[in-house]
């Protein structure tokens, strides 16, 4: 059995190596290449079947040192905890990944589509707006206006009517 080589990068080496992938990453082709490989590897039936198998296979000592090193990382880093499961969520949801979200954010000029307003007003942020019946989506709201939305469930009579009696009342917090 031939021997196994093990190659013992210097700190200059490691720069190289991690400058030489970089400038492999930032050209477009590779990019899609690479992530073609992550839909295949992770969005498919037979992608998720090796990963969890890979899982299954570990020892409880393995596992737990790598859970233990996840919890870590979370601890270490709750921004990016934060905004991780932030896009996961909306990808799963919507299937819109971020640089998606923020073209469609650009496109309708970085503020919310139903009011104009640039501020969310709210802790979570912008809300993805969409037709409940096709899923077809729809733009990007703050968060007053899709509650409004919601609780007119999208119907554009009813918020004719109750604009119309705004203006007829003159409601105001005057």
């Amino acid at each position: 059995m031939p021997a196994v080589r093990t190659y013992h990068l210097t700190e200059r080496g490691r720069a190289n190596q991690h400058a030489a992938r970089k400038r492999w990453r930032l050209n477009p082709e590779n990019r899609m290449k690479e992530t073609e490989y992550k839909r295949r590897r992770y969005q498919t039936v037979e992608g998720r079947a090796a990963a969890a198998s890979y899982y299954k296979s570990l020892s409880p000592e393995q596992k737990e040192k790598r859970n233990a090193y996840h919890q870590a990382w979370r601890l270490a880093n709750p921004d990016k905890q934060k905004a991780h499961n932030k896009w996961s969520k909306i990808k799963c949801a919507y299937g819109l990944t971020r640089q998606e979200w923020e073209a469609m954010f650009a496109a309708q000029g970085l503020c919310c589509a139903g009011c104009s307003s640039t501020d969310p007003r709210s802790k979570n942020g912008w809300a993805v707006d969409h037709c409940h019946d096709t899923g077809a989506l729809r733009g990007i709201l703050c968060q007053y206006c899709n509650t409004a939305l919601g609780m007119c469930e999208d119907d554009p009579h009813r918020l004719r009517r109750l604009a119309k009696y705004v203006e007829e009342k003159g409601v105001s917090c005057a």
